[in-house]
């Protein structure tokens, strides 16, 4: 007599465990949709969409245009600072050029080469010897010295006309004419090095 109530018994307690593991189960599947939809749809959103500031530059380095002029700088160098103070110290040995979106930019960069050079000078100093083993300081000198050249750039004045005035020089009267611009956007459209390696002592 008494396992019919023992039976009765197990099903009670089936029973009331069903809604518990339905529960579980669709919990469970909620957060594994949630994860796949995050990780398939959001994220690439998240990480690939480029600000807007960095999309417009991206915009400009990727489109070389016709009129593009560079402007080479002298090579230069500048001591490396090093681990340990009694160490010899090391010597960068860089030279950078700067590509111009016309001659008209071109003309403002060469009027006033001596702020250019600063701003070049400026970037590769200071640099410690762990530095210069990243892989990717480089390409940052590069885009440093594009954003501080821009900025420059902007600032500067069209420069004034060179040459023999009126009755003088060699020109017969004749002026140069400062550099017209085709109509573009004067800017730094890139930034490379010609030469940048370390030299050990």
């Amino acid at each position: 007599m008494a396992e019919p109530k023992d039976d009765q018994k197990a099903a009670k307690g089936k029973s009331s465990l069903t809604p518990i593991l339905i529960g579980v189960v669709a919990v469970l599947g909620a957060v594994v949709v949630a994860v796949v939809v995050f990780n398939f749809v959001l994220r690439p959103r998240l990480t690939d969409t480029p600000k807007p500031a960095e999309a417009e530059e991206e915009k400009h380095e990727s489109k070389i245009p016709a009129t593009a002029v560079t402007v080479p700088f002298d090579e230069a160098f500048t001591t490396v600072i090093m681990p340990s103070p009694d160490m010899p110290a090391s010597t960068l040995l860089y030279k950078v050029s700067l590509e111009c979106s016309n001659q008209a930019a071109a003309e403002k960069v060469k009027a006033n080469m001596a702020r250019f050079t600063a701003i070049i000078r400026k970037m590769h100093s200071y640099k410690s010897r762990q530095e210069l083993d990243d892989p990717f300081v480089e390409q940052s000198i590069e885009k440093q010295i594009q954003q501080e050249a821009n900025r420059i750039l902007k600032e500067l004045p069209v420069p004034a006309p060179t040459g023999g005035g009126e009755g003088g020089g060699h020109g017969g009267g004749e002026s140069a004419a400062p550099a017209e611009s085709d109509g573009g956007e004067e800017r730094i459209t890139a930034v490379f090095h010609e030469k940048f390696f370390v030299q050990d002592m």
